[in-house]
């Protein structure tokens, strides 16, 4: 049989010229080639191409590195570039504000809920006189009540945990 290009062989398989190229020896694959113009034995080319097919169909030329190494290397890339991108992410997202620290957001919520907790305990000494007036009762015992009603409202509440 005579003796092909590069590209004719491509062609005739089905896959790219990079594909080819990639086996033959001056890259450091099976496939030798013959001349000035680095011509193919098509017969030749064909039984070292099916004999050095990696499992996932792709040509590997690696020179000798077993293809298991290859796609554990593969993915270790991968992964690797996914921690790269998701780390670009955080910090792009930290500049725009989008991201507290967990320090600043515990420290804030601390001091929300202190004021609500200042807020409502101060709530029945405003509101208690004016209930008072409205259903003409003493203004003292109705305060008193209120309090009492409040202090317990904020010791269920003090039960409730938060945790983030």
């Amino acid at each position: 049989m005579p003796l092909v290009s590069q590209r004719a062989y491509s062609r005739q398989r089905g896959v790219s010229q990079a594909a080819v190229w990639k086996r033959t020896t001056a890259a450091g694959g099976p496939i030798p080639t013959h001349g000035a113009r680095k011509l193919i034995d098509p017969a030749e080319a064909d039984a070292l191409w099916e004999a050095t097919m990696s499992p996932a169909g792709a040509s590997h030329g690696n020179g000798g590195v077993s293809p298991l190494l290859g796609s554990e290397l593969a993915r270790a890339r991968a992964a690797a570039l996914v921690v790269d991108v998701q780390t670009k992410r955080l910090v792009l997202e930290q500049r725009r504000g989008a991201l507290v620290s967990r320090t600043v957001a515990v420290h804030k919520a601390f001091s929300f809920a202190r004021m609500l907790r200042d807020r409502w305990q101060a709530w029945p000494a405003r509101v208690g006189p004016l209930l008072a007036a409205q259903f003409e009762l003493d203004a003292g015992a109705v305060t008193v009540v209120l309090e009492a009603l409040v202090r317990e409202h904020l010791a269920e509440l003090a039960d409730e945990r938060c945790d983030f």
